[in-house]
């Protein structure tokens, strides 16, 4: 069976800045972005409807149903929420797109993860182009995906 873009449900972490630029960039190429969580309401709301997804500020609320997880917090916020964030998703992909914390902060907490740093700064205001920012990426597998 091949798989599309369609197929594969995406969930967000945050709303900030990258999440909001980078669920409008993946949107647009097709894939489903499911949901969003941020703390507040209208953060969640504001990037929910423009990618056609629903939104939670419940973080076990978040539906363990998506294949690929975006973690866009603040760096003490994800280390904070980290064991909550992946609770119940352990078999899904885990990205984070802080370049400050190392990649290995998943581990025991996920198998399949990995960080995605766009070399960028980001504004909810303003649209960029990912095909002209460096994006340093890093993952590890320990576990093929079931689906």
């Amino acid at each position: 069976m091949k798989r599309s873009i369609e197929d594969t449900f995406v969930v967000f972490i945050g709303a900030g800045n990258l999440a909001t630029n980078l669920a409008k960039a993946l949107y647009y190429k097709g894939f489903r972005i499911v949901q969003v969580y941020s703390r507040t309401k209208e953060s969640a709301q504001t990037l929910a409807q423009a990618v056609e997804a629903e939104y939670t500020t419940d973080l076990p609320a978040v539906t363990a149903e998506a294949q690929l997880y975006i973690v866009s917090l603040k760096d003490s916020a994800f280390v904070q929420l980290l064991p909550e964030i992946v609770s119940g998703r352990e078999d899904a992909l885990w990205v984070h797109t802080a370049g400050s914390i190392p990649m290995n902060i998943w581990e025991g907490h996920a198998e399949r993860y990995g960080v995605f740093y766009p070399m960028q700064t980001f504004s909810k205001q303003r649209a960029v182009s990912f095909r002209e920012i460096p994006i340093f990426v890093e993952a590890v597998c320990r576990k093929m995906p079931a689906f």
